[in-house]
């Protein structure tokens, strides 16, 4: 029995936001497989997808996605106010940052990245 894997949750992300991207050594399958059911779904549901899986990093995007007003609006207004940097992905590892004093701690491998200075 094979592993079953919820392509609704991936194409439900590209609905709401255009795209989503994750390592790809956490594809839940092969490469291939994977990017020929998510199409598969993605067609089911009305929409293209173009992917991509360049420098370790899988990306799949919705090319017909247009930000709505809203969206916009909201991203221009977290950036006049000068909303804080959000923490990077590790250099090192490609993991999830936490933020730590003046600099960020990367969760998997423990490598601290520092912190923009403004």
């Amino acid at each position: 029995m094979g592993l079953e894997i919820n392509y609704a949750w991936y194409v439900a992300n590209l609905q709401l936001t255009g795209s989503f991207h994750f390592p790809a050594r956490e594809l839940p399958t092969d490469l291939a497989e994977f990017r020929r059911d998510l199409r598969r779904a993605a067609k089911a549901a009305g929409i293209r997808v173009h992917t991509s899986d360049r420098g370790h990093t899988f990306f799949a995007w919705d090319p017909d996605y247009e930000v709505s007003p809203e969206q916009l609006r909201a991203v221009v207004e977290a950036a006049a106010l000068g909303a804080p940097d959000l923490p990077p992905w590790c250099p090192s590892c490609g993991g999830p940052t936490m933020p730590q004093g003046k600099s960020w701690r990367c969760e998997k491998c423990d490598v601290m990245v520092l912190a923009p200075q403004r």
